[in-house]
């Protein structure tokens, strides 16, 4: 606003100084006959008066653009607080736990991704805690996991209603994927795994989150492998994206990639 006003004062400045300009350059008689006037005072005055009425129109224009622009970012920021979901990993921890009090026991959401050792009867539990940074409510739901080496996670359910996880504005849910202790040292220290979940807003309008896992650190003590305990886990998460359902000329359901 500062540098519009600066910009107006110019201008008057200089249409002032144009027309006593104008002014006294009239009453000077011209020394050379190719120098008289054609045109009259009034003439250029309303030549300059058109100029500057130009430049008025061109200013305001201006402006409404880039109120124009304003608003359009206001409604992108409430579009991604208020209707597109999102979530973060707030938190992991890895454990190991018996199967058997999983699948009788489910007090939250458990995905096995893999078969477990048959001299055992315990599994080694990825805990992924994950948090709405949303202003609405989402729901969140695994989809798929994949490493660089093209190796799966499996997604099976023992004993429980659903895969769901429902989230408040700010609210965190938890997800525990587990496996023998061997898949996870094979197939997840040391290597990317892209991440999927399917997330639906309070209007049920369904998108895709990817995110990458690279996990560098997967150890325990020697009381921690064999029975319950928890299990050191070092990993960085990082290359978040989130895409919108939507069809094609076709009919055909399709992706749409969206900035962060």
């Amino acid at each position: 606003m500062k540098v519009n006003r600066i910009k107006g004062r110019t201008w008057l400045f200089l249409c002032t100084a144009l027309l006593i300009t104008v002014h006294i350059l009239f009453t000077i008689s011209a020394p050379f006959p190719w120098l008289e006037h054609v045109w009259g005072a009034g003439d250029l005055i309303t030549f300059v008066g058109t100029i500057v009425l130009g430049y008025v129109a061109y200013w305001q224009t201006n402006n409404a653009n880039e109120t124009s622009d304003r608003l359009l970012k206001i409604e992108e920021v409430r579009y991604k607080l208020e209707l597109r979901p999102f979530f973060m990993v707030s938190d992991y921890k890895a454990y190991v736990k018996k199967e058997w009090d999983i699948i009788t026991n489910p007090d939250k959401i458990y995905i096995s991704i893999a078969g477990k050792d048959k001299e055992t009867e315990h599994v080694l539990c990825f805990e992924m805690e994950i948090i709405n940074t949303t202003s609405s409510f989402i729901t969140a739901r695994f989809a798929s996991a994949t490493t660089e080496n093209q190796v799966k996670w499996g997604n099976g359910m023992a004993n429980q209603k659903g895969d769901v996880v429902l989230m408040q504005p700010s609210g965190t849910g938890k997800v525990v994927f587990y496996a023998s202790p061997s898949f996870f040292e094979k197939n997840f220290r040391g290597s990317r795994i892209q991440m999927k979940f399917i997330l639906e807003n309070r209007l049920a309008k369904r998108y895709a989150e990817y995110f990458t896992l690279i996990p560098h650190a997967l150890s325990c003590d020697t009381v921690g492998c064999s029975r319950d305990g928890e299990w050191f886990i070092g990993m960085v998460i990082q290359e978040y994206s989130i895409s919108r359902f939507d069809k094609d000329e076709n009919g055909n359901l399709i992706e749409i990639q969206e900035e962060l």
